[in-house]
């Protein structure tokens, strides 16, 4: 009796296990933060050749403690994918900008030519060599950046900014497009949070929701 008992439990369980292994896996969402961003550079106007220039007090002085954006000032920043595991397929992906007092209009830029160390307003690269952008500033439509944006926002005081990028962020990780990250542009004045130092660096985030292929 305490055998057949024992028998029927098992038969039940191996029935019931096929159930179990072909339920769905659900979808899941990272949060990558400041720490995943693995290339930033300032392209100012009025600084060509360094690309550290956030901020322009006067004529002749600048800072990367403070960052400001404006028509003449716009950043690259670019956030290593590796946290996403391989074998999935994205779903949505949004980049919270972080602002500070700000009401200008921006724009984010897939950017297409490749970019390194040294980047600055004039050249993409200096090192190993010094390798200019087909336009400053990168402002190559279909050489240096997408053609068109990839989103666009309005900055409102006391709120923080989020875009859809899920269209790069998709190309990237399944490799349709290498992953050489975003310019933002200003149409005005914009005084930013810097996203790699600083008590609000860890507003920058770049939500991504993923589930198997």
């Amino acid at each position: 009796m305490c055998f057949l008992f024992m028998k029927s439990k098992v038969i039940a369980l191996c029935v019931a296990l096929p159930a179990f292994s072909a339920a769905p896996l659900r979808a899941r969402t990272i949060v990558l933060k400041s720490e995943a961003l693995d290339a930033v550079a300032t392209l100012s106007e009025t600084n060509v050749r360094n690309g550290w220039a956030c901020y322009n007090y006067d004529n002749t002085r600048y800072s990367n403690s403070a960052t400001g954006g404006g028509p003449t000032t716009s950043y690259l920043l670019r956030y290593s994918l590796n946290q996403i595991p391989q074998g999935m397929r994205i779903t949505r992906a949004e980049w919270t900008i972080a602002h500070n007092n700000s009401s200008t209009k921006i724009n984010v830029w897939r950017v297409l030519a490749d970019w390194g160390i040294g980047a600055c307003f004039q050249y993409r690269t200096t090192y190993p060599k010094k390798q200019e952008w087909s336009v400053a500033g990168a402002r190559g439509k279909s050489t240096d950046r997408a053609t068109n944006p990839t989103a666009s926002g309005q900055f409102v005081n006391g709120q923080l900014l989020t875009v859809n990028v899920t269209q790069d962020v998709e190309m990237w990780y399944s490799g349709a497009a290498p992953n050489r990250g975003w310019l933002i542009t200003f149409d005005g004045f914009a005084l930013m949070h810097s996203p790699t130092h600083g008590g609000h660096r860890h507003k920058w985030q770049l939500t991504v929701t993923y589930e198997p292929e």
